[in-house]
C-alpha cells in the first residue's frame, strides 16, 4: 500500500493527520489508535509529512472557485437510454472504468479496476500539449490528491454532470464536492449543440476520438451471459487517452457557454424534475393487457386478409407489405404514416387493403412503449422524475424525456369523458363495450395515457393553460390593435376572423367556419402561405371546399385583417406586394445586426451581434442566440409556393444544433420570438408558484400543473389562475387569459363535475 493510500484509509476511519511546523498531529475517535497503527504511522512519518505538505501547497495555490474538470467512463448491464441516468447509476452492475480530473495544469488519471497505475506517457493523447503534471492512479480508492482538491472546496465540472456524472459519483459513495457545474444545459442556452463531440468541432475544430468511442462501446457491452470484456492494460491506456481528450475540451466549452444559464430557472427545473409526479402503474399495466389483446387480434386480421402472406411477425417488414400491396395494384414509395394516411383517404380503396392497413397501424402502434417507459422508470414511491430537459430548443422551451409528457396523445374527439373507461379497464369486455362506435381500441388506450399521471393520495392536480397565447403574442409584438382590443374585451379571435372570411356573423355555434378561423389564426401568424395552409387543413380534417372558400382566400383575409403583422398590400405597375408589418421588421433588424454589427430594434426585441452569433434580447431580458449567423444568397422557399422565378436573394442562415444552414426569415423569427416570450411568461408564473407554495409537478407547452391537498385545491386553482393571468412587469399590456380546473388525474379537458374557471389580468372571470 502506498503512503497516499494509507493516509486515505486513515481518513475513511475518521483518523485525521495534520502537519504543524514539521510535526505530525493526529486526531481520532476514542479507541481508534492502536499500538500497531502507531508503529505504522511512525515508520511512514517522513513520507506522510512530505505527502501532506505537497497536497496542502497544491491546494492553497489554487482558487477554491476554480473547477476541477472531470469525466467518467463507465459500463453496466443497465441500458442507459432506456432506464435513464438515475437507474443506471444505482444498478449494481455499474462500474467506473476510468476517471480523468484536471485542475489548472495538473491532470489526474484514475483507473479503479486496475491494480497498478499506467505510466503517464501512456495515458496522454498525441497532439495535445503535455501539462505541468500528469498523475496516474489505480485501485478502488479515490486518489489522495483528488480527494484533497475536493476537500479544499473546488467544484466539479462535467458535461451532463447532473444527469450522469454526479449520479454515478454519488452512487459509488465518492466525496460530494462543494458544487457540480454542468456545461450541457449551458450549451443549450448558448445556442450550441448538446453533444460534446459536436461542441468540440464547433468551438475547437476537433471533436471526440472516434477510435475511443468505438472502444468504450466494446468495453461497456456485456455478452449474453452478462460478462464484460476484460480491461487489459492496453485497452485501459486507450480508454484513458479518450477520457483525457474529453476533459481537455471542457475548459474551452465552459469558457464559451458560461453566463448563458438562468440560475433561478435552472434551479426551478431541477426542483420540478426532482419532485416528479405520481404515475398510476396499475392502470398502465391494465392498459397493457387491453392493448396486447387488441394488437393480437389486429395481427391475426392482417394475416387473414393477406391470405397468410403477411404473418404477425412480418408487420414491420415494409418491403414485404409493399410487395403485397403491389399484388393488389397499389404502389407506394414508402410505408410512412403520412403516406398510408393519404392512401386511406381514397374512397375507392379495396376494402381488404383498407382493413389490412388499418390493422397494421393498430399492431404497430407505439402507444404502449410510453407506458412501458413510465412503468420501468417509476420510483419506489410511485413518482416519475426527471421528465424535462431544460432549454432544449433555441426558443428556450423544454423538451420531454423518457415518457415525453410534451407529446402525449390527444383524446379522440368522440370519446368524451374517459372516466368510465378508467373504471372498466380491468374488464376487457366491458372496456370494449364502452368505447364508442367509430373509435379504435388503440385510440381509447392512447387517451388513457394522460390520466395515468395523477395526484398523490389526499391531493389534487390543478391544471391551468394559457388560452391562445401565441396568437396573443403575435398581436402584442406587432401592436396589432384590432386583435389586442378584441382579446382585452374577451372576444373570440377565431369567430372574428371567420366573420371577415365568410362575410356574415360567426359564433361558436358555426363550428365549421370558426374552425377555419382558428386554423388561420394559429397558423398564419408566422407567415404560412396558401400551400402549407391547405396541407394543414387536410391534416386537421378541415374541408375548405365544403365551406365554399380556398386556402388562398383565407390567407389573404388573415393578412388583410392584421396588417400590423403581415404588412399593407400595395398595387403598383401591375405588381402586388406588402410593405411594413412585423415579419418584415424582424427580418430587416436581424439582417442589419448580422451584417453591420449594429444594434437594432423590432417587435419589442433588441437585435445585436456577439462574435459569430446573432443575439435577440427578448422583452424579459433573456437572449436567444443563433450561432454562425450569416447572410448569403439563396432562393426563398416561397418562390416555389407562389410561382415566382427561382431568383436568389440575400437570406439569413444560422447553424442549428443538428445541422447547418437553417434559414431565418420574418415569419420564422416571429415564431421563435413569440414562442420564447410565451415560454418566459410560463417561467415567470412557475417561479411565482414556487415562491407562494404551489409546487409545480408538470409543465407542458403553455400549461402548468400543480399538486396540492384536496382541502386546498379550490383556493390553489384560483391562485394559480390569477398568477398566470397577471402579465409580468416586462410585458405590460400583454392580453393574457388562462383556463383551468382541478382533478385527481391529469386530463386534457375537465372531467364530469370539475369546475372550469377562467382568469384575465389577475382576476377570476364569472362562470357562465
Amino acid at each position: 500500500m502506498t503512503t497516499a493510500d494509507f493516509v486515505e484509509q486513515l481518513a475513511r476511519q475518521d483518523i485525521r493527520l495534520k502537519v504543524d511546523g514539521g510535526n505530525l498531529r493526529i486526531s481520532a475517535p476514542q479507541g481508534a489508535i492502536t499500538p500497531g497503527l502507531v508503529n505504522q504511522i511512525t515508520l511512514r512519518k517522513p513520507e506522510i509529512v512530505q505527502l501532506l505538505t505537497d497536497v496542502a501547497q497544491q491546494s492553497s495555490s489554487d482558487d477554491p472557485k476554480t473547477p476541477i474538470y472531470i469525466d467518467l467512463e463507465t459500463r453496466s448491464a443497465c441500458n442507459l437510454k432506456r432506464f435513464g441516468g438515475r437507474r443506471y447509476a444505482q444498478d449494481p452492475t455499474t462500474e467506473i472504468l476510468s476517471v480523468v480530473a484536471m485542475l489548472n495544469d495538473r491532470v489526474m488519471v484514475w483507473m479503479p479496476l486496475l491494480s497498478t497505475p499506467l505510466p503517464a506517457n501512456e495515458v496522454w493523447p498525441q497532439g495535445f500539449r503535455l501539462p505541468r503534471q500528469v498523475l496516474s492512479f489505480a485501485g478502488p480508492e479515490i486518489p489522495a490528491p483528488l480527494l484533497a482538491c475536493i476537500a479544499a472546496g473546488h467544484p466539479l465540472c462535467a458535461h451532463n454532470a447532473l444527469d450522469f456524472d454526479a449520479l454515478v459519483w454519488r452512487a459509488k459513495g465518492l466525496p460530494e464536492p462543494s458544487a457540480w457545474i454542468d456545461t450541457l444545459p449551458m450549451a443549450h442556452a448558448a445556442g450550441f449543440p448538446g453533444k460534446l463531440d459536436e461542441l468540440g468541432k464547433r468551438i475547437l475544430g476537433r471533436g471526440k476520438d472516434k477510435e475511443g468511442s468505438a472502444l468504450i462501446k466494446k468495453l461497456s457491452r456485456a455478452n449474453r451471459d452478462g460478462v464484460f470484456r476484460p480491461l487489459t492494460r492496453e485497452t485501459a491506456a486507450a480508454l484513458a487517452r479518450y477520457n483525457v481528450v474529453d476533459v481537455l475540451l471542457l475548459p474551452q466549452v465552459l469558457a464559451a457557454v458560461d453566463g448563458c444559464l438562468e440560475p433561478d430557472v435552472f434551479q426551478l427545473d431541477q426542483a420540478v424534475n426532482q419532485r416528479g409526479v405520481v404515475f398510476d402503474v396499475d392502470l398502465a399495466r391494465a392498459l397493457f393487457q387491453v392493448g396486447a389483446q387488441d394488437i393480437s387480434e389486429a395481427s391475426l386480421r392482417v394475416e387473414q386478409l393477406s391470405d397468410g402472406k403477411i404473418t404477425r411477425h412480418d408487420l414491420r417488414r415494409n418491403r414485404l407489405f409493399q410487395q403485397w400491396l403491389r399484388s393488389k395494384g397499389i404502389s407506394l414509395p414508402n410505408m410512412k404514416r403520412s403516406t398510408i394516411h393519404e392512401l386511406l383517404q381514397q374512397s375507392d380503396l379495396d376494402d381488404k387493403v383498407r382493413q389490412a392497413l388499418e390493422s397494421r397501424e393498430i399492431a404497430n402502434r407505439i402507444t404502449t412503449s410510453k407506458l412501458d417507459s413510465a412503468v420501468i422508470s417509476s420510483d419506489s414511491d410511485g413518482r416519475l422524475r426527471h421528465l424535462f430537459v431544460y432549454h432544449k430548443a433555441v426558443t428556450g422551451r423544454w423538451a420531454g424525456r423518457n415518457v415525453q409528457p410534451q407529446n402525449l396523445p390527444k383524446p379522440h374527439k368522440d370519446l368524451g369523458d374517459v372516466s368510465q373507461l378508467i373504471d372498466a379497464v380491468t374488464d376487457v369486455a366491458r372496456f370494449r363495450q364502452l368505447v364508442p362506435a367509430g373509435v379504435k381500441i388503440s385510440d381509447a388506450i392512447s387517451a388513457l395515457i394522460r390520466p395515468c399521471f395523477r395526484a398523490a393520495t389526499g391531493h389534487m392536480l390543478c391544471s391551468a393553460d394559457f388560452a391562445g397565447i401565441e396568437a396573443r403574442g403575435v398581436a402584442w409584438c406587432a401592436d396589432e390593435h384590432r386583435q389586442l382590443t378584441l382579446f382585452a374585451e374577451g372576444g373570440d379571435n377565431y369567430c372574428d376572423l371567420a366573420q371577415r372570411i365568410f362575410g356574415y356573423p360567426v359564433t361558436k355555434a358555426n363550428k365549421r367556419e370558426r374552425n377555419i378561423g382558428k386554423v388561420a389564426v394559429l397558423g398564419c401568424g408566422y407567415g404560412m402561405g396558401a400551400r402549407k395552409f391547405a396541407a394543414k387543413c387536410v391534416s386537421d380534417g378541415v374541408d375548405l371546399a365544403a365551406a365554399n372558400t380556398s386556402a388562398e382566400a383565407v390567407v389573404d383575409h388573415y393578412r388583410d385583417t392584421y396588417q400590423a403583422v403581415a404588412g399593407v398590400k400595395v398595387h403598383r405597375n401591375g405588381r402586388t406586394w406588402r410593405e411594413g408589418g412585423l415579419w418584415k421588421a424582424l427580418e430587416a433588424a436581424a439582417k442589419e445586426a448580422t451584417t453591420c454589427g449594429s444594434t437594432t430594434y423590432a417587435g419589442k426585441c433588441t437585435f445585436f451581434r456577439d462574435r459569430d452569433a446573432l443575439v435577440i434580447e427578448l422583452p424579459s431580458g433573456r437572449r436567444q442566440r443563433y450561432r454562425n449567423a450569416r447572410v448569403q444568397d439563396a432562393v426563398p422557399g416561397y418562390c416555389r409556393d407562389i410561382g415566382l422565378p427561382a431568383k436568389p436573394k440575400p437570406t439569413l442562415f444560422y447553424d442549428g444544433p443538428k445541422s447547418t444552414d437553417i434559414q431565418l426569415y420574418g415569419g420564422k423569427l416571429a415564431e421563435n420570438i413569440v414562442s420564447g416570450i410565451c415560454r418566459d411568461l410560463l417561467v415567470a408564473a412557475m417561479l411565482e408558484c414556487e415562491q407562494v407554495g404551489l409546487p409545480v409537478v408538470l409543465h407542458v407547452h403553455d400549461e402548468i400543473v400543480i399538486e396540492v391537498s384536496v382541502e386546498r385545491s379550490d383556493e390553489a386553482l384560483r391562485q394559480l389562475l390569477c398568477i398566470m393571468s397577471t402579465p409580468p412587469a416586462w410585458a405590460p399590456g400583454f392580453p393574457i387569459e388562462v383556463e383551468g380546473f382541478s382533478s385527481a388525474r391529469y386530463f386534457k379537458t375537465p372531467p364530469a363535475g370539475a369546475a372550469f374557471l377562467s382568469a384575465r389580468n389577475g382576476r377570476i372571470l364569472p362562470v357562465h
